[in-house]
């Protein structure tokens, strides 16, 4: 009789884990990139003359930009959120090139409630062939998914303690 009485109280604890760890990884507040014009990895026939980049939620409009990067690493193009958006989640911003190569669009976006979130895509323009090594998109340095594996671990640290403890209260 003993034992049942620790597993009535942590049942709501369970069920508020359950809930976190169903809940999708977007609610954790990262502004992801939905998709940008032109389009990562595109092979274009002339420079676009700006580059558009869309996210899933609102952007902090003095955190969030965007530059834009030739094939010998000279910036050719920036941009910010752009206002005209009620949204808020778009940043657009000129770009001046016309050489042939493969440009690297690396972006900053800050999301509303403060998290930030870094990356990059890659296009080329004819004439260049592939795109080099050095335009391969750099990985977000800060995601979801990492923060939703550190719940995991917590939860799954937290259910072993737990099971020690009602271990320890049945042998009492």
């Amino acid at each position: 009789m003993r034992d049942a009485q620790p597993r009535r109280r942590l049942t709501p604890a369970w069920a508020a884990a359950a809930a976190l760890l169903l809940s999708p990884a977007t609610a954790l507040g990262h502004a992801g990139l939905v998709s940008s014009s032109p389009p990562d990895g595109a092979m274009l026939d002339a420079p676009p003359p700006e580059v558009v980049l869309t996210f899933d939620e609102e952007l902090v409009p003095d955190d969030s930009s965007f530059s834009v990067t030739d094939p010998g690493g000279v910036e050719v193009g920036a941009g910010g959120v752009d206002l005209t958006v009620a949204d808020r989640n778009v940043m657009r911003g000129p770009m001046h090139a016309s050489e042939p190569g493969a440009y690297l669009v690396a972006w900053t976006a800050r999301a509303a409630d403060g998290d930030e979130t870094t990356g990059s895509l890659s296009f080329s323009v004819a004439g260049s062939g592939s795109v080099p090594d050095s335009a391969i998109p750099v990985p977000n340095r800060h995601n979801a998914l990492t923060e939703t594996g550190i719940v995991m671990l917590a939860l799954g640290l937290a259910w072993l303690v737990w099971l020690a403890w009602i271990r320890r209260e049945v042998r009492q």
